[in-house]
């Protein structure tokens, strides 16, 4: 059986659809896989490369091509010779199609009618409302709205999605059911790889990390600032991907605020190791200030669930998926508004022994998401 996972992003970086291709290889499909950057290698058969132009000639056609026109540009002329080369062979059984990205390729979609293929599409955000920058909105705007005027019209076996709340969300515009694959990392990895985060006591430091993308909405920079209000016994660590000029205005918005001794970047590392690394801290801080989308509101992002598979307890703002999860399994505290003020309270309530009967419970949460019920949802989903 072979099966086709196509994804525009980095699969290498992207743990939601290398799952994808690990669950589909545990099935005895053989994978082929298309992306962006370097090869994943978790057991894809074949991985093609999607190049893109320099930086100079997408912002030029971003701006002046229509929709169409760049999805020929991006997409199908990228994906000509898998089209070909399906067409003259045996067919794919299965394709999965992660965002928006591929649903403007009509011959792509012809490909799958004419050879029968079950296609199934993944949605990570919620689309209808991502926020985004005015940059982003120049440049992709219009692009995006085209998507999803497809995404309204074409025909799926199965869609999938991040979390129940976006899937209702969904569900109340395309009129069809979806089902919520949550980014719970693989199970085994996890009890393999990870020592659990070790009990506090009165005298130490508490470890705060925050890790993922630098980037807008993201509560970094509201985070950091809360520091001067909250107690020195906590220290803040910050482990994300980062521009070098971010970098240089995180350094001396520190500086500026006197927290050199209390607030640190520390250099991201490869997804094999980030629960371990996870695991040396004591508390993730997920502030999402405000929510800046829909999207970003009800986000239930991989750092949740890699927080809860490294042992922390975990903070988190009036996030509705995060907070019913963190309150239902009592994991750590939700603070009550967006505010500087509410995030610093919060943390500052947190005692050594509230922390350490919080990571006592990550244990059974995660549970109530693990990975292999995820992948059971999935194949079940897909009748494989």
């Amino acid at each position: 059986m072979r099966a086709l996972v196509l994804s525009y992003s980095p699969i290498a970086r992207d743990p939601r659809v290398r799952r994808q291709i690990q669950w589909l290889k545990s099935k005895g499909f053989e994978v082929d896989a298309y992306g962006l950057g370097a090869a994943p290698l978790v057991g894809e058969r074949t991985y093609t490369e999607i190049r893109v132009p320099s930086l100079q000639s997408r912002l030029r056609n971003y701006l002046f091509l229509s929709p169409k026109k760049r999805e020929s540009l991006f997409i199908s002329s990228k994906i000509l010779s898998l089209v070909q080369d399906v067409q003259g062979n045996e067919a794919y059984v299965l394709a999965i199609l992660n965002d928006l990205d591929f649903l403007g390729s009509d011959r792509l979609f012809e490909m799958f009618k004419a050879k029968d293929t079950n296609v199934a599409l993944d949605l990570h955000e919620y689309f209808y409302d991502v926020g985004g920058s005015v940059a982003w909105r120049i440049l992709h705007g219009r692009y995006y709205k085209w998507l999803l005027k497809k995404l309204e019209t074409r025909t799926f076996s199965q869609v999938f999605t991040v979390s129940e709340a976006i899937g209702k969300l969904y569900e109340s515009k395309l009129r069809v059911p979806l089902v919520a694959l949550e980014n719970s990392p693989d199970s085994k990895r996890t009890n393999s790889l990870v020592v659990k985060s070790e009990n506090l006591d009165s005298n130490q430091k508490v470890r705060l990390i925050h890790h993922g993308t630098f980037g807008k909405g993201r509560g970094i920079i509201r985070l950091i600032s809360a520091m001067r209000l909250i107690d020195t016994r906590f220290e803040l660590h910050l482990m994300v991907i980062i521009s070098t000029w971010s970098k240089l205005f995180v350094k001396a918005l520190v500086s500026i605020l006197g927290l050199e001794k209390r607030v640190f970047l520390i250099d991201p590392v490869p997804m094999s190791e980030i629960l371990r690394k996870l695991s040396s801290f004591d508390v993730e801080v997920i502030f999402y200030h405000p929510p800046h989308s829909t999207n970003e509101l009800y986000s239930l992002p991989n750092k949740f669930f890699e927080s809860l598979a490294s042992g922390l307890a975990i903070v988190v703002g009036p996030s509705p998926s995060m907070a019913e999860i963190v309150t239902e399994h009592e994991i750590g505290v939700v603070a009550p508004s967006w505010t500087r003020e509410s995030l610093a309270n919060s943390i500052n309530a947190l005692t050594p022994s509230a922390i350490n009967a919080a990571k006592a419970r990550t244990a059974s949460a995660l549970a109530h998401f693990d990975s292999a019920r995820v992948e059971d949802k999935f194949c079940n989903a897909l009748n494989i």
